[in-house]
């Protein structure tokens, strides 16, 4: 007889040992249940804090977790270990890159851990930080997946999945969401930024489309006097190792007195010295490409070709008072 109440038995068991476990290991399960080993890759982390300051030293956050493809972050329990800050909302965050390039060149975003080991992001902050939850309505995040916008609570669990590339945090029961990206528009130097462009409209807390998607995203926010008229640009630069030096005393000589031209300015990293960081401004996007066949500026390309292992563009910004789009 007793073989026939085994299975009540084992599921009475079954049900007191989950409803014994705290909140926080059935989370760790769920995330743990849908994180995609298969296509993880290995990233850095960055501008953590812990709480012995020797532990912010870059060897420590290399290889500090893996990111899947749906942008869900697993951290090793020896980064973990590493007493992170977390704050009210018991949430740490972290700067992410790929873990085979800097931060600077494979920046993936800001994201917050959970305390059971698990993150979410985005690299769409106007700040370097995480948002605060107790900034944010419902105390909802956002994250993406599949570079699809979603909602998420502080467990990072999803609330929401919507089917959209872009969007903002609810705000005053509402928030922008877009079917076509916006740009960054940037202020002088690359130091701030607000979105302009693509095909935007609103939802509200119920996820509830309100405002049509069909305006750009300054309809809702207006481009602020302080965005930068004229052309931008930043470049960086791999050399030769030894030649970073050479090469930026033969660029520095060839990029006088170009028209139009407001600002030009070589960077050194002192972490990397064979790297450098062009930033450029200028009236006109015109202008920067009518530089390049100037004899000065030829002559500093050919002789610096050699020393170049690769360039890349890094940052670019374009904007004219008379094409600004209008609510």
């Amino acid at each position: 007889m007793m073989f026939k109440f085994l299975p009540k038995i084992i599921l009475g068991f079954s049900i007191f040992f989950v409803a014994c476990q705290k909140p926080e290991q059935l989370k760790l399960n769920s995330l743990d249940s849908i994180f995609d080993e298969a296509s993880s890759e290995w990233v850095n982390c960055a501008f953590y804090q812990p709480k012995n300051e020797q532990h912010q030293h870059p060897d420590y956050g290399n290889k500090c977790g893996q990111i899947d493809k749906n942008g869900l972050v697993r951290f090793t329990p020896e980064f973990m270990n590493l007493e992170l800050y977390f704050r009210e909302e018991a949430l740490a965050c972290t700067a992410l890159s790929k873990s085979t390039e800097t931060v600077r060149k494979a920046f993936l975003g800001w994201f917050h851990i959970t305390p059971t080991g698990y993150g979410r992001g985005h690299k769409e902050y106007g700040d370097n930080d995480c948002a605060y939850l107790k900034d944010l309505e419902n105390g909802l995040l956002k994250t993406y997946v599949n570079g699809k916008l979603a909602y998420v609570d502080q467990n990072l669990n999803i609330i929401h999945q919507t089917e959209f590339p872009f969007g903002n945090y609810l705000y005053q029961s509402k928030a922008i969401i877009c079917s076509k990206r916006p740009t960054r528009k940037w202020g002088p130097h690359f130091e701030h930024f607000v979105w302009a462009g693509g095909i935007c409209g609103e939802i509200d807390s119920s996820f509830n489309i309100i405002t049509p998607i069909n305006k750009p995203y300054e309809y809702f926010h207006p481009l602020p006097p302080w965005v930068y008229e004229g052309y931008m640009l930043e470049t960086r630069i791999q050399t030769q190792p030894g030649k970073g030096d050479a090469l930026k005393s033969l660029i520095e000589a060839g990029t006088k007195n170009m028209p139009g031209n407001r600002v030009y300015k070589i960077y050194k990293f002192g972490s990397a010295p064979d790297e450098l960081l062009i930033h450029e401004e200028w009236d006109h996007r015109d202008d920067h490409l009518t530089s390049l066949k100037l004899e000065s500026v030829r002559k500093a390309m050919q002789q610096g070709r050699h020393f170049i292992t690769s360039i890349e563009r890094v940052r670019e910004h374009e904007h004219y008072n008379s094409d600004t789009s209008k609510p």
